[in-house]
Protein backbone atom coordinates (compact mmCIF):
# COMPACT_ATOMS: atom_id res chain seq x y z
CA UNK A 1 0.00 0.00 0.00
CA UNK A 2 1.32 3.19 -0.91
CA UNK A 3 1.18 6.15 1.53
CA UNK A 4 -1.46 8.04 -0.65
CA UNK A 5 -3.40 5.14 -0.09
CA UNK A 6 -2.64 4.74 3.12
CA UNK A 7 -3.48 8.05 4.11
CA UNK A 8 -6.81 7.92 2.68
CA UNK A 9 -7.52 4.77 4.37
CA UNK A 10 -6.98 6.28 7.53
CA UNK A 11 -10.10 8.54 6.45
CA UNK A 12 -12.88 6.64 5.74
CA UNK A 13 -14.28 5.21 8.47
CA UNK A 14 -17.05 2.57 8.91
CA UNK A 15 -19.23 2.56 11.90
CA UNK A 16 -22.58 -0.04 12.43
CA UNK A 17 -25.52 0.53 15.42
CA UNK A 18 -22.56 -1.35 18.09
CA UNK A 19 -20.51 1.04 20.07
CA UNK A 20 -16.87 0.85 19.35
CA UNK A 21 -14.65 2.47 21.68
CA UNK A 22 -11.66 2.52 18.93
CA UNK A 23 -13.56 4.94 16.77
CA UNK A 24 -13.41 8.37 16.87
CA UNK A 25 -16.77 10.57 17.50
CA UNK A 26 -16.69 14.24 15.75
CA UNK A 27 -16.94 16.76 18.70
CA UNK A 28 -18.82 19.99 16.82
CA UNK A 29 -17.45 20.59 13.96
CA UNK A 30 -13.67 20.22 14.17
CA UNK A 31 -11.74 16.77 14.91
CA UNK A 32 -8.52 15.40 15.14
CA UNK A 33 -7.42 12.67 12.55
CA UNK A 34 -6.03 9.48 14.37
CA UNK A 35 -4.02 9.66 10.57
CA UNK A 36 -3.93 13.93 11.02
CA UNK A 37 -0.78 16.12 12.36
CA UNK A 38 -2.79 18.63 13.25
CA UNK A 39 -6.42 19.73 14.42
CA UNK A 40 -8.60 20.93 11.68
CA UNK A 41 -9.70 24.52 12.64
CA UNK A 42 -13.20 25.17 13.57
CA UNK A 43 -13.19 27.96 10.97
CA UNK A 44 -11.82 25.23 8.08
CA UNK A 45 -15.36 23.47 8.29
CA UNK A 46 -17.40 25.78 6.20
CA UNK A 47 -21.04 26.31 6.61
CA UNK A 48 -23.04 22.95 7.57
CA UNK A 49 -25.55 22.20 5.34
CA UNK A 50 -28.84 20.51 6.75
CA UNK A 51 -27.50 17.04 5.65
CA UNK A 52 -24.16 17.65 7.79
CA UNK A 53 -26.21 18.72 11.02
CA UNK A 54 -28.21 15.12 10.47
CA UNK A 55 -24.63 13.27 10.53
CA UNK A 56 -23.76 14.56 14.29
CA UNK A 57 -23.18 11.54 15.55
CA UNK A 58 -20.55 10.41 12.68
CA UNK A 59 -16.93 10.97 11.86
CA UNK A 60 -16.24 14.33 9.96
CA UNK A 61 -13.39 13.94 6.97
CA UNK A 62 -11.50 16.69 5.35
CA UNK A 63 -12.20 16.35 1.86
CA UNK A 64 -9.12 18.54 0.59
CA UNK A 65 -10.82 19.20 -2.45
CA UNK A 66 -14.09 20.38 -1.98
CA UNK A 67 -11.76 22.48 1.12
CA UNK A 68 -14.12 21.35 3.60
CA UNK A 69 -15.75 18.70 5.77
CA UNK A 70 -18.14 16.27 4.32
CA UNK A 71 -20.13 13.98 5.86
CA UNK A 72 -23.01 12.03 3.63
CA UNK A 73 -23.33 8.44 5.05
CA UNK A 74 -24.87 5.48 2.69
CA UNK A 75 -27.00 3.12 5.22
CA UNK A 76 -26.92 -0.77 3.74
CA UNK A 77 -30.02 -2.98 5.03
CA UNK A 78 -29.40 -6.47 4.38
CA UNK A 79 -32.27 -8.55 5.53
CA UNK A 80 -33.80 -12.46 4.23
CA UNK A 81 -35.15 -12.49 0.79
CA UNK A 82 -38.48 -14.04 1.80
CA UNK A 83 -39.10 -12.67 5.96
CA UNK A 84 -37.51 -8.95 5.22
CA UNK A 85 -35.88 -10.35 9.24
CA UNK A 86 -32.67 -8.53 9.59
CA UNK A 87 -29.51 -10.90 8.15
CA UNK A 88 -26.22 -10.83 10.37
CA UNK A 89 -24.12 -9.96 7.50
CA UNK A 90 -20.04 -9.68 6.27
CA UNK A 91 -19.55 -6.78 4.22
CA UNK A 92 -16.14 -6.50 2.28
CA UNK A 93 -16.49 -2.88 0.95
CA UNK A 94 -13.46 -1.73 -1.94
CA UNK A 95 -13.62 2.43 -2.47
CA UNK A 96 -12.20 4.10 -5.39
CA UNK A 97 -11.37 7.42 -6.07
CA UNK A 98 -10.31 9.84 -8.72
CA UNK A 99 -11.11 7.61 -11.66
CA UNK A 100 -9.58 4.37 -9.68
CA UNK A 101 -6.13 5.74 -9.52
CA UNK A 102 -6.69 5.50 -5.08
CA UNK A 103 -8.35 2.56 -3.57
CA UNK A 104 -9.38 1.08 0.07
CA UNK A 105 -11.09 -1.60 0.97
CA UNK A 106 -12.86 -1.96 4.58
CA UNK A 107 -14.64 -5.02 6.35
CA UNK A 108 -17.48 -4.79 8.49
CA UNK A 109 -20.84 -6.49 9.70
CA UNK A 110 -24.36 -5.58 10.15
CA UNK A 111 -25.44 -4.61 13.51
CA UNK A 112 -28.35 -6.10 15.06
CA UNK A 113 -30.93 -4.78 12.96
CA UNK A 114 -29.08 -5.77 9.74
CA UNK A 115 -27.99 -2.35 8.83
CA UNK A 116 -23.77 -1.02 8.40
CA UNK A 117 -23.46 2.74 7.26
CA UNK A 118 -20.44 4.04 5.92
CA UNK A 119 -19.88 7.90 5.88
CA UNK A 120 -16.90 10.37 5.41
CA UNK A 121 -15.96 9.48 1.63
CA UNK A 122 -15.06 11.55 -1.05
CA UNK A 123 -16.47 11.38 -4.36
CA UNK A 124 -16.02 7.61 -6.19
CA UNK A 125 -17.61 4.69 -6.35
CA UNK A 126 -18.09 1.50 -3.65
CA UNK A 127 -18.41 -2.07 -4.69
CA UNK A 128 -19.81 -4.20 -1.75
CA UNK A 129 -19.59 -7.76 -1.55
CA UNK A 130 -22.43 -9.22 1.37
CA UNK A 131 -22.12 -13.10 2.39
CA UNK A 132 -23.41 -14.86 5.47
CA UNK A 133 -23.44 -17.86 6.34
CA UNK A 134 -26.46 -19.98 4.75
CA UNK A 135 -27.73 -17.20 2.24
CA UNK A 136 -26.14 -16.31 -1.36
CA UNK A 137 -23.77 -14.08 -1.31
CA UNK A 138 -24.64 -11.06 -3.12
CA UNK A 139 -22.67 -7.99 -4.53
CA UNK A 140 -24.24 -4.16 -4.68
CA UNK A 141 -22.42 -1.27 -6.42
CA UNK A 142 -23.05 2.12 -5.42
CA UNK A 143 -22.25 5.58 -6.48
CA UNK A 144 -21.03 8.02 -4.23
CA UNK A 145 -21.27 11.97 -6.06
CA UNK A 146 -21.87 15.13 -4.64
CA UNK A 147 -22.98 14.08 -0.94
CA UNK A 148 -26.21 11.75 -2.38
CA UNK A 149 -27.53 10.47 0.48
CA UNK A 150 -29.06 6.83 0.08
CA UNK A 151 -30.78 3.66 2.04
CA UNK A 152 -30.24 0.51 0.06
CA UNK A 153 -31.42 -2.95 0.93
CA UNK A 154 -29.93 -6.10 -0.01
CA UNK A 155 -32.61 -9.30 0.49
CA UNK A 156 -30.14 -12.54 0.81
CA UNK A 157 -31.73 -15.73 -0.52
CA UNK A 158 -31.26 -18.78 1.54
CA UNK A 159 -28.66 -21.64 0.13
CA UNK A 160 -27.05 -24.31 1.04
CA UNK A 161 -23.28 -24.30 1.54
CA UNK A 162 -20.65 -25.32 -1.34
CA UNK A 163 -18.57 -27.99 -0.71
CA UNK A 164 -16.14 -30.03 -2.58
CA UNK A 165 -12.87 -31.56 -3.16
CA UNK A 166 -9.77 -31.39 -4.94
CA UNK A 167 -8.13 -34.51 -5.85
CA UNK A 168 -5.36 -36.21 -8.40
CA UNK A 169 -6.55 -38.40 -11.61
CA UNK A 170 -5.97 -41.74 -9.21
CA UNK A 171 -8.28 -39.93 -6.57
CA UNK A 172 -5.55 -39.02 -3.94
CA UNK A 173 -6.67 -36.21 -2.00
CA UNK A 174 -5.18 -32.43 -2.45
CA UNK A 175 -4.47 -30.14 0.52
CA UNK A 176 -3.65 -26.64 0.91
CA UNK A 177 -5.29 -26.10 -2.87
CA UNK A 178 -6.52 -22.42 -3.44
CA UNK A 179 -9.73 -22.34 -4.42
CA UNK A 180 -10.71 -18.69 -5.97
CA UNK A 181 -13.70 -17.18 -8.18
CA UNK A 182 -15.89 -14.27 -8.70
CA UNK A 183 -13.17 -11.90 -10.47
CA UNK A 184 -14.39 -8.78 -12.12
CA UNK A 185 -12.03 -9.36 -15.14
CA UNK A 186 -8.68 -10.23 -16.27
CA UNK A 187 -6.64 -7.79 -14.64
CA UNK A 188 -7.98 -8.52 -11.06
CA UNK A 189 -5.95 -9.34 -8.24
CA UNK A 190 -8.42 -11.21 -5.95
CA UNK A 191 -11.62 -12.35 -6.38
CA UNK A 192 -14.30 -12.15 -4.20
CA UNK A 193 -14.30 -15.98 -2.91
CA UNK A 194 -11.43 -17.55 -1.46
CA UNK A 195 -10.90 -20.83 0.42
CA UNK A 196 -8.09 -23.92 0.70
CA UNK A 197 -9.07 -27.71 0.69
CA UNK A 198 -7.99 -29.30 3.79
CA UNK A 199 -6.04 -32.52 4.45
CA UNK A 200 -8.67 -34.47 2.58
CA UNK A 201 -8.98 -32.11 -0.28
CA UNK A 202 -11.89 -31.14 0.64
CA UNK A 203 -13.37 -27.06 0.65
CA UNK A 204 -16.44 -25.28 1.85
CA UNK A 205 -18.49 -21.96 0.75
CA UNK A 206 -21.15 -21.29 3.50
CA UNK A 207 -21.99 -18.07 1.21
CA UNK A 208 -21.37 -19.19 -2.25
CA UNK A 209 -21.95 -16.74 -5.16
CA UNK A 210 -24.34 -16.97 -7.98
CA UNK A 211 -24.57 -20.13 -10.52
CA UNK A 212 -22.40 -20.07 -12.98
CA UNK A 213 -19.34 -18.81 -10.95
CA UNK A 214 -15.83 -19.90 -12.55
CA UNK A 215 -13.68 -21.29 -9.82
CA UNK A 216 -9.94 -21.74 -10.17
CA UNK A 217 -8.08 -24.24 -8.41
CA UNK A 218 -4.29 -23.72 -7.92
CA UNK A 219 -1.70 -26.13 -5.66
CA UNK A 220 1.72 -26.46 -5.36
CA UNK A 221 3.51 -28.74 -8.37
CA UNK A 222 -0.05 -29.28 -10.00
CA UNK A 223 -1.36 -27.45 -13.58
CA UNK A 224 -4.38 -24.93 -13.05
CA UNK A 225 -7.61 -26.69 -12.40
CA UNK A 226 -10.92 -24.62 -13.38
CA UNK A 227 -14.42 -25.16 -12.81
CA UNK A 228 -17.89 -24.61 -12.36
CA UNK A 229 -19.58 -25.38 -9.26
CA UNK A 230 -23.00 -26.40 -8.33
CA UNK A 231 -24.76 -26.04 -4.68
CA UNK A 232 -26.22 -29.75 -3.94
CA UNK A 233 -23.21 -31.65 -6.21
CA UNK A 234 -20.86 -33.98 -5.23
CA UNK A 235 -18.04 -31.36 -6.72
CA UNK A 236 -15.11 -32.96 -7.71
CA UNK A 237 -12.14 -30.32 -8.86
CA UNK A 238 -9.34 -32.85 -10.84
CA UNK A 239 -6.05 -31.70 -11.28
CA UNK A 240 -3.53 -32.71 -13.29
CA UNK A 241 0.75 -32.60 -13.37
CA UNK A 242 2.48 -29.99 -15.08
CA UNK A 243 3.04 -31.42 -18.92
CA UNK A 244 6.89 -31.66 -19.94
CA UNK A 245 6.73 -29.96 -22.84
CA UNK A 246 5.77 -26.32 -24.34
CA UNK A 247 4.76 -24.55 -26.97
CA UNK A 248 6.14 -22.07 -29.22
CA UNK A 249 5.46 -18.79 -30.67
CA UNK A 250 6.30 -18.06 -34.42
CA UNK A 251 6.42 -15.05 -36.32
CA UNK A 252 7.25 -15.15 -40.13
CA UNK A 253 8.43 -18.56 -39.72
CA UNK A 254 10.49 -17.49 -37.12
CA UNK A 255 11.15 -17.02 -32.99
CA UNK A 256 10.50 -13.29 -32.29
CA UNK A 257 12.50 -10.87 -32.59
CA UNK A 258 11.01 -9.73 -29.09
CA UNK A 259 9.51 -10.74 -25.61
CA UNK A 260 5.72 -11.16 -25.72
CA UNK A 261 3.34 -11.63 -22.86
CA UNK A 262 0.83 -14.28 -23.34
CA UNK A 263 -2.26 -15.30 -21.39
CA UNK A 264 -5.24 -17.89 -22.52
CA UNK A 265 -8.69 -18.36 -22.12
CA UNK A 266 -10.50 -21.67 -21.77
CA UNK A 267 -11.97 -22.08 -25.30
CA UNK A 268 -15.39 -20.18 -25.34
CA UNK A 269 -14.56 -18.64 -22.01
CA UNK A 270 -13.15 -15.60 -20.06
CA UNK A 271 -9.48 -14.73 -19.60
CA UNK A 272 -7.78 -15.96 -16.91
CA UNK A 273 -7.39 -13.65 -14.19
CA UNK A 274 -3.96 -12.07 -13.93
CA UNK A 275 -4.26 -12.79 -10.02
CA UNK A 276 -4.77 -16.40 -10.65
CA UNK A 277 -1.55 -16.78 -13.21
CA UNK A 278 0.19 -15.20 -10.51
CA UNK A 279 -0.75 -17.33 -7.82
CA UNK A 280 0.03 -20.27 -10.46
CA UNK A 281 3.48 -18.67 -10.70
CA UNK A 282 4.45 -18.70 -7.32
CA UNK A 283 2.70 -21.98 -6.24
CA UNK A 284 4.78 -23.60 -8.72
CA UNK A 285 8.63 -21.88 -8.28
CA UNK A 286 8.38 -18.98 -11.24
CA UNK A 287 7.79 -15.28 -11.50
CA UNK A 288 4.65 -13.65 -13.42
CA UNK A 289 7.15 -13.52 -15.69
CA UNK A 290 8.76 -16.87 -16.35
CA UNK A 291 5.00 -18.53 -16.49
CA UNK A 292 3.97 -15.69 -18.76
CA UNK A 293 6.80 -14.33 -20.70
CA UNK A 294 8.14 -15.98 -24.20
CA UNK A 295 11.74 -17.13 -23.86
CA UNK A 296 14.61 -16.15 -26.84
CA UNK A 297 13.39 -19.19 -28.88
CA UNK A 298 9.84 -18.29 -28.29
CA UNK A 299 9.19 -21.04 -25.94
CA UNK A 300 6.49 -20.45 -23.67
CA UNK A 301 5.83 -22.14 -20.63
CA UNK A 302 2.39 -21.38 -19.67
CA UNK A 303 0.91 -24.00 -21.74
CA UNK A 304 2.41 -26.82 -19.48
CA UNK A 305 0.84 -25.39 -16.27
CA UNK A 306 -3.07 -25.53 -17.76
CA UNK A 307 -4.88 -28.42 -17.22
CA UNK A 308 -6.20 -30.79 -20.20
CA UNK A 309 -8.92 -28.98 -22.70
CA UNK A 310 -9.08 -26.28 -25.19
CA UNK A 311 -7.57 -22.93 -24.95
CA UNK A 312 -7.38 -19.29 -27.04
CA UNK A 313 -3.88 -17.77 -26.39
CA UNK A 314 -3.15 -14.25 -26.58
CA UNK A 315 -0.02 -11.95 -27.11
CA UNK A 316 -0.77 -8.56 -24.89
CA UNK A 317 0.58 -5.27 -26.39
CA UNK A 318 0.02 -2.32 -24.99
CA UNK A 319 -2.46 0.00 -25.62
CA UNK A 320 -5.55 -0.61 -24.16
CA UNK A 321 -6.78 -0.40 -20.50
CA UNK A 322 -4.00 -1.27 -20.24
CA UNK A 323 -4.04 -3.80 -22.67
CA UNK A 324 -4.74 -5.25 -26.19
CA UNK A 325 -4.84 -8.82 -26.70
CA UNK A 326 -4.61 -10.50 -30.27
CA UNK A 327 -4.84 -14.06 -30.71
CA UNK A 328 -2.57 -16.17 -31.45
CA UNK A 329 -4.20 -19.63 -31.66
CA UNK A 330 -6.66 -22.05 -30.56
CA UNK A 331 -4.80 -25.34 -28.90
CA UNK A 332 -6.07 -28.64 -26.81
CA UNK A 333 -3.71 -29.49 -24.24
CA UNK A 334 -1.61 -31.19 -23.68
CA UNK A 335 -0.87 -30.22 -27.18
CA UNK A 336 2.20 -32.03 -29.69
CA UNK A 337 5.32 -30.94 -28.77
CA UNK A 338 6.00 -29.78 -32.41
CA UNK A 339 2.65 -27.30 -32.11
CA UNK A 340 3.06 -23.52 -32.94
CA UNK A 341 1.25 -20.51 -32.46
CA UNK A 342 1.84 -17.63 -35.14
CA UNK A 343 1.37 -13.98 -34.49
CA UNK A 344 0.27 -12.34 -37.78
CA UNK A 345 1.33 -9.03 -38.74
Amino acid sequence: MNSETARLSSRILIRNGRANSSREQSSGCATRSRSASTLLAKSECGSRTPLEQDCATATFVWNPTARRLTCFPVTVAVVDFETNAPVAANVEAHFSFDDGKRQVMSFDETDESGQVTFSGYPDGVASLSISARGYRAEQLDLELRGGRVGAHTVRLVRTEALTGRVASSEGVPIGGALITGGYEDELQNQGRFETRSDAEGRFRFDSPPNPGTTFYVVAPGWALGIANLEVGAENIVTLSRPASSVLHLTEDNAPPAKVYRVIAAPSGGSYIPSGVLDELAQANGMTPYQLLGSASDGAIVLPAFLGPGTYDFFITRKGGRPFLYDRVGRVTLPADPSAFLRISK
